[in-house]
């Protein structure tokens, strides 16, 4: 039961996001699948939530074909 609410609410969630997380979304789960043969929705829905709504997000500008770079606190 628990599996069918997670499917239905998580399609309509889906429906009306951008597109851009639409793409981001099928990656995750793409390699999600494809990396478990124990599928559990519950924790897939839990990971989704926590990187688009948990308070450890942070946004960047980062967009496809930058080079990001990455460095650590002066010296």
């Amino acid at each position: 039961m628990l599996n069918l609410l997670l499917l239905g609410g998580g399609a309509i969630w889906y429906a009306f996001q951008p597109q851009e997380r639409q793409e981001e979304v099928r990656f995750l789960c793409r390699n999600y699948f494809a990396r478990n043969r124990d599928i559990s929705l519950p924790e897939l829905a839990f990971d989704i939530w926590n990187i688009y709504y948990g308070r450890g997000f942070v946004a960047c500008d980062y967009g496809p074909g930058q080079d990001p770079v990455y460095g650590g606190l002066p010296q």
